[in-house]
Order: C-alpha cells, then sequence, then structure tokens
C-alpha cells in the first residue's frame, strides 16, 4: 500500500513521545513501528483531524453525489450548479462548496448493508464491523492515542458538543473531551467548570489537587494493574490539567480570533462549532469531531435541506477549509466529513428520503488528499456503486493512511490479543496526491 509522504527519521522528541504513550499502553515494539511508519516523532509528521459528522444520514443525491439527470421519481427540485471540479455540477444549495471544489476530494460510491442509525455508525465510525467478543476503537481515540498534543492541559481528542464514537479496546481513556455546549457568535465560548474566576481559586483549586494526588497514592500499584482504574485515572488528570490550562481557555475566547477568520463563517450553532474546532486544533488539539444533527429526512426532505441543512453545511464547511488553509494549518490537518449511510433514492409520500447503506459519500480535505477530485461513482439514479464500490472499512483505512498512520497497525487487547486497525479495508490510492 502506497504511504502518502515518506517514512520520517525516529528523533529524540519521538523517543519521548514513545516513553509516554508506553504509559498508555503502546509497547515500545508498536512505538518504533508506528516511529519507522513516520507516525511519532518530529513536528513534521504529526497530523490532526476533523470530523464534521452529519449525524442521521444525509442524502447523498442532493449534496455531493447531485444527479440532476435522475428520474423525476428520484431527483428532487434543486437547480444544478458548475463547481470548480470539470463536469461535476453541484446542487444550488451548495455554492459556496462547488466554488471551493478543487480544495476537496469527494469520495463517492461507499457502500455497506446496515439500515439501523446505531449499528451503521458503529461500523462507520471504526472501520471495522462489530463483532460479538470485539469493540473496535473509532477515529478519535485512534488519533488520540497515536498523535499527543502538542501542548499539556489540552485534550487530544474533543467532540462538540457530544459523541457516541466509541473507544473500543483502547478503553476510557482514549474517550472524547465533551464539551456539553455549542459556541455562540460574538461571545466567549465557556465549558461548565473549566474557568476559573481569580488567581485565589486558582491558588485553592492547585492546593486541593495536589491533596487529591497524596491520597491516590496508596492505590496507585492497584490501578496499574487495572485497565479501568487505570483509564479512568488518567481521563481524570488529563481534566484537571484541562481546568487549569490558558491554552484551553484562549482558544475559546472565539472573539479574539481575527475579523478575516471570523467572517468565513455563519453565525448558526455548526459554523460556530467548526471555527471552535479551527481554534481547538491550532491550540495543540489532535482531533476534534463536530456534530451537525437532523440529516435523518424522512420527512419534508427538500425544505429541510434547502431552509436549514445544506446553508449551514456550505458555510461553516466551507468556512472549516479556509479557515484551515489561511493559518497554515491544512497542510497537517485532515478534514472528514460523512455520515452513516445515504437515503434511498426514491421519494417516498411525504418528500423525504429513507435510510439507503447502499450508497453514500464522504468529502476529504487536507494533508496529502487530493483537492478537486471525485473517487467511485454511483449509477444514473444514485441506487448503487457503478462498479464493485468501497467499503466503510476503506474509507477508514484512507483517511488514516492521509493521517499518517498504517492501517495495519496491531495494537494488544487486554487480554494481549494483537488486532489490526484495520482488518478488511484497503486505502483508496487515487484519493492522494502522487
Amino acid at each position: 500500500m502506497r504511504q502518502p509522504h515518506p517514512p520520517q527519521r525516529f528523533t529524540r522528541r519521538g523517543m519521548l513521545q514513545c516513553a509516554a504513550t508506553g504509559g498508555l499502553g503502546l509497547t515500545l515494539a508498536e512505538c518504533l513501528r508506528l516511529a519507522e511508519a513516520g507516525e511519532i516523532g518530529g513536528n513534521q509528521t504529526a497530523m490532526s483531524a476533523i470530523f464534521l459528522d452529519l449525524y442521521g444520514g444525509p442524502s447523498h443525491l442532493d449534496t455531493f453525489d447531485f444527479k440532476p439527470d435522475a428520474r423525476s421519481e428520484f431527483r428532487g427540485d434543486f437547480k444544478s450548479i458548475d463547481s470548480a471540479i470539470s463536469g461535476v455540477a453541484f446542487p444550488d444549495t451548495l455554492p459556496q462548496l462547488a466554488r471551493l471544489a478543487d480544495k476537496f476530494c469527494i469520495v463517492r460510491g461507499i457502500t455497506h448493508n446496515l439500515g439501523p442509525h446505531g449499528l451503521a455508525r458503529e461500523y462507520v465510525y471504526a472501520g471495522n464491523r462489530k463483532r460479538v467478543s470485539l469493540d473496535f476503537p473509532s477515529l478519535g481515540s485512534v488519533v488520540s492515542r497515536v498523535y499527543l498534543p502538542k501542548e499539556p492541559g489540552v485534550p487530544g481528542y474533543i467532540a462538540i458538543p457530544a459523541s457516541d464514537a466509541g473507544t473500543g479496546y483502547f478503553g476510557v481513556e482514549f474517550a472524547p473531551f465533551e464539551t456539553k455546549a455549542i459556541p455562540k457568535p460574538g461571545r466567549p465560548f465557556s465549558i461548565p467548570g473549566l474557568s476559573m474566576a481569580s488567581g485565589n481559586e486558582l491558588q485553592e483549586f492547585n492546593r486541593r489537587r495536589q491533596l487529591l494526588e497524596q491520597i491516590d497514592r496508596p492505590i496507585e500499584a492497584d490501578a496499574e494493574s487495572n485497565k479501568l482504574l487505570r483509564g479512568l485515572g488518567r481521563f481524570r488528570k488529563s481534566a484537571l490539567d484541562i481546568v487549569s490550562s490558558n491554552k484551553m481557555k484562549e482558544a475559546m475566547n472565539l472573539p479574539e480570533e481575527s475579523q478575516e477568520v471570523r467572517t468565513l463563517f455563519g453565525d448558526d450553532s455548526l459554523s460556530q462549532s467548526c471555527l471552535l474546532a479551527v481554534r481547538f486544533i491550532e491550540a495543540g488539539t489532535r482531533f476534534v469531531s463536530v456534530r451537525s444533527s437532523g440529516w435523518d429526512t424522512h420527512q419534508d426532505n427538500f425544505s429541510t435541506l434547502r431552509d436549514r441543512l445544506c446553508p449551514t453545511l456550505d458555510l461553516a464547511l466551507s468556512g472549516l477549509i479556509r479557515a484551515l488553509e489561511q493559518k497554515g494549518l491544512l497542510e497537517t490537518t485532515v478534514v472528514i466529513a460523512h455520515g452513516e449511510f445515504g437515503r434511498t433514492p426514491k421519494i417516498n409520500k411525504d418528500a423525504g428520503r429513507e435510510h439507503w447503506p447502499a450508497a453514500m459519500c464522504a468529502v476529504l480535505a487536507g494533508g496529502a488528499i487530493a483537492g478537486g477530485t471525485v473517487v467511485g461513482s454511483t449509477d444514473r439514479d444514485g441506487m448503487y456503486p457503478d462498479t464493485q464500490g468501497f467499503t466503510p472499512d476503506d474509507l477508514f483505512a484512507t483517511i488514516l493512511t492521509g493521517l499518517r498512520i498504517d492501517p495495519k497497525t496491531s495494537f494488544s487487547t487486554a487480554s494481549g490479543r494483537e488486532i489490526q486497525l484495520v482488518r478488511d479495508g484497503q486505502s483508496i490510492d487515487q484519493v492522494f496526491t502522487s
């Protein structure tokens, strides 16, 4: 499998990172294997990602697999507009993204057969079909395990406002830090429990933290032999670091962002969440997921998309890519946008579309992703892939490759069993620049 970047030299910083991650359950052999592949080491190899989770399953036909020539019973009423990709039409509800299409890759013809939301999400989030005896880690957990945050006191994995993506056999220490809230335009963002009113309050916090550490010392040995206790202990330590972190406070002060960047986004909650995601990445977070809800359009699909979902997606995703580019972060940050499945090509009696896992699509940008490309295709009506199509396993392997993580890297479960990150999928080479 071709890697988009050559292996990097294993630096002293990389060795220190290995020492740190070894304490999280990564063996020295695993560290050396990751470092040899360029996944741990100097600053040049460190990657981050932002996942825009289109929660509920967006209609592929009405977004990034637009079918203006489909049969009337399948085709919606959106008009066709040209895009920055020659010969590729976009719906008129996504004008900003149409103009920006030379910056991202559209992967079409992703297919699976899991219709319920929960089962589909488990599969797509983790890139592996769930097994009776084994849960697989989601992308955010993988990224936060492989790459350390750039700064102390900054979470490796943040979810805005929440995520139901699982940590699998990695355990609770690689779960996301959930904001539990959504930012509002023109106001500093705050997370309950993450603000100190004064220097005296911070001193009192540190005094109590030191006391807690003294109390905890007698049970540290037991915790090291118990994966759950160890995970909870480190998760709590991370939370305490975050409370006293100036980096996090600075990242959440959205009005301090430059006017040039703020004008790239709308005032809606999704745009503001994407702006916050950019600032978290800039502060040193490795993975941020942003949830966009409401895509389960069984009724009034077209009015819902036209009036609410598509305009907010258009501003948020285009603003996200442009902001990362302006800040010089797009080369080291992979942007991902997709849901758990597509929607039925045939329009139902309620002007809606049902669940349709047989065809879905994804948008990828940043890093070594080839902008201005469309990979894969579906038939005239968007029902099935034209050829064999791609599985969620393939998509997951591709994203990992874009993040310079070998999809075949193995990690150990609590029982010592070695499990590859992606067991069945293969990276889609056409997604990357040559």
